[in-house]
């Protein structure tokens, strides 16, 4: 890991490094009354890497990240090599307001089956508000697309959500004893 911080206000960080996996698929086949199981082993040995960029002024911040690494799938595709971006920008309005903006985009490519992907695209926004010393609310809004190619069963999968929420927030700070 390398962290830059290349002037008082914006950092440049990265990493790399080898990983190692093994992997054992079992899967279950049914011929005529019976359950036959197939087990098959794998490994892998890969370069991960990624890359975080931040910058802050007064009012605004900007994250950016890159990944490029082994990762669980999320339940999806169990192990996979997963490359993902995402960017985030906050913007302070008013001394009580604040905006924030985001987007991520992720690939998963199963391990033992290439043929096997997701891909994943939201965006979003949140409007958060204090009002009082311990109390604030948020307004936020996410939109998110998901593609699962190559599906076992059910054959390909895309999905669309729109997500609307209002929290209301209250910071506990005082000591317990």
């Amino acid at each position: 890991t390398v962290n830059y911080l290349i002037r008082p206000n914006m950092t440049i960080s990265g990493w790399v490094g080898p990983e190692y996996t093994s992997t054992k698929t079992v899967a279950g086949i049914p011929i005529l009354g019976q359950i036959y199981y197939v087990t098959n082993y794998s490994s892998l040995w890969s370069t991960s890497f990624g890359a975080t960029f931040g910058w802050q002024s007064l009012r605004n911040s900007v994250v950016a990240a890159y990944a490029h690494q082994v990762s669980d799938g999320g339940g999806v595709l169990a192990t996979v090599q997963m490359n993902s971006v995402n960017g985030y920008y906050h913007r302070m309005l008013t001394k009580k307001m604040d905006l924030t903006l985001g987007g991520q985009y992720f690939r998963d490519v199963s391990t033992t089956v290439s043929s096997r992907s997701y891909d994943s695209f939201s965006i979003s926004a949140g409007l958060s508000y204090k009002l009082a010393k311990s109390l604030s609310a948020t307004a936020q809004y996410n939109r998110q697309s998901r593609n699962q190619s190559n599906t076992i069963l059910i054959g390909p999968n895309t999905s669309n959500a729109n997500i609307v929420g209002v929290t209301v927030n209250y910071t506990w700070n005082h000591p317990l004893g």
